[in-house]
């Protein structure tokens, strides 16, 4: 996961003085005039919206299929605000090469960092004013959904040309334990698109199964939307809200940030997401399953046995031996071992060959992907980084989630895809480094009409 926490232009958004003070102190650029012009968005294309901004370096291909625009305040040399509010992440989506969609995010958490109640309901305040001048009318009825005991809360504009949904999002909790979760706008067309987390209708095993592609190299695969984590850390969230939004659901990573209670930089276990994905399955009908979960690196009873497994194989290969006790470490008057230095003395192919005594699983976890992936339906998979080498990627010891999209049986390898946005759509792995990395596999399964 990236564990990264960056403020926009070094601040967050603390009031209405502080804002105008940062516009005052860097060079940001204003994108609300893109919805005064004579042409409306809708008929504009990914390039036209660019030139509107000339010499400014603010946007960035979702993924190399050009789905769509993205503009993030934490990597982009230039700051962009709406209606003078700083913009954290903005997405334009694009269909039939034209804007079919825009999202801003205005603040979340992740991104932001905490946000006092007071300045969170100017915040607000504030975006009623904007929005009810742009669509020069007031907006409809507040409404507010429950999903796993969290509140959403959600107001719409509706104009002409534009439809402007708002949605925010908080604990709810008076005093000094209040925190403000997101504030995020959609902007779409005027055509009535209403608010729902469901999956798509008609959704049968036909239609999944006629996902798959195919070419002549061998590769079974599916296209899952892209969802750039970016420095968020939300990688569990992100891959979440890739698989709902291949089955039509439009369940964001910040609604599943909150599920999960991920802190800022990210950060959520595995038993955060399955009880965040049970809490939400109803809203989004889909059901939620485990294929295979490999505690080795998290309960020291198998720590230790696996590590013990390791060393009959270092004996046998005349190579180094792991001594735990050399790795003890005393903080705080506790003792404990430290993980990363133990796993940085393993060899990749000794821990490989002792995952791979794992027969059982090991065949189960390819009849798992293969079944699956000619159903139509990705993999959610987690997996230890640094224990196997990967082209491009830190040698660095850490948990992430990724999507099995498909596989390979010419090349014996799986196809999987990291949600950091272009290049990362489809990558390949051979099936025993996929597995020697694995601690578990799960699915969320559409619940599909006869």
């Amino acid at each position: 996961m990236r564990l990264s926490v960056k403020k926009f232009v070094g601040c967050g958004i603390a009031c209405g003085c502080l804002i105008l003070l940062c516009a005052e102190s860097f060079a940001q650029t204003e994108i609300s005039g893109i919805l005064k012009t004579e042409k409306t968005v809708w008929a504009t294309s990914a390039k036209e919206i660019s030139d509107q901004f000339p010499g400014k370096e603010l946007f960035k291909w979702m993924d190399s299929s050009q789905s769509g625009l993205r503009y993030s305040a934490d990597s982009s040399p230039e700051k962009i605000i709406f209606s003078g509010l700083p913009v954290y992440e903005a997405v334009f989506s694009v269909k039939n090469e034209k804007i079919s969609k825009i999202y801003l995010s205005l603040f979340n958490r992740g991104d932001a960092g905490s946000l006092e109640k007071n300045d969170y309901n100017e915040l607000l305040k504030k975006l009623n004013g904007v929005l009810e001048k742009l669509a020069g009318k007031k907006g409809g009825k507040e409404t507010v959904s429950i999903i796993g005991g969290k509140r959403f809360y959600s107001k719409i504009w509706n104009s002409k040309d534009y439809e402007f949904e708002l949605k925010w999002s908080d604990n709810g909790v008076p005093g000094p334990s209040f925190m403000a979760e997101f504030v995020n706008l959609n902007i779409l067309p005027p055509a009535p698109d209403a608010d729902s987390l469901k999956i798509e209708k008609g959704l049968t095993k036909k239609v999944l199964a006629g996902r798959v592609k195919t070419n002549d190299a061998g590769d079974r695969c599916l296209e899952i939307p892209m969802v750039d984590q970016g420095h968020k850390g939300y990688c569990v969230a992100a891959v979440a809200e890739r698989v709902l939004k291949y089955y039509g659901s439009k369940m964001d990573q910040h609604i599943m940030a909150e599920l999960t209670n991920m802190p800022e930089g990210g950060g959520a276990t595995l038993g955060d997401i399955e009880k965040a994905a049970a809490d939400c399955a109803a809203k989004t009908n889909v059901k939620y399953s485990k294929l295979y979960y490999n505690d080795d690196m998290y309960n020291f009873i198998s720590f230790k046995r696996m590590i013990n497994m390791y060393n009959v194989e270092a004996v046998r290969a005349h190579a180094q031996l792991i001594i735990m006790d050399k790795h003890l470490m005393t903080s705080d008057g506790k003792t404990a071992y430290t993980l990363s230095g133990i796993v940085s003395e393993m060899n990749p192919d000794l821990y490989k060959k002792v995952r791979l005594t794992d027969g059982i699983n090991f065949k189960k976890f390819q009849r798992d992907v293969i079944e699956n992936i000619n159903a139509g339906i990705p993999l959610l998979w987690a997996v230890k980084l640094g224990i196997i080498k990967e082209e491009n990627l830190a040698q660095e010891l850490g948990m992430h989630m990724r999507l099995i999209i498909g596989y390979n049986d010419k090349e014996k390898k799986i196809i999987y895809s990291d949600s950091w946005g272009a290049g990362h759509e489809q990558k390949k792995m051979s099936w025993e480094d996929a597995w020697t990395m694995t601690t578990f596999v799960g699915l969320f399964t559409p619940r599909l009409e006869k």
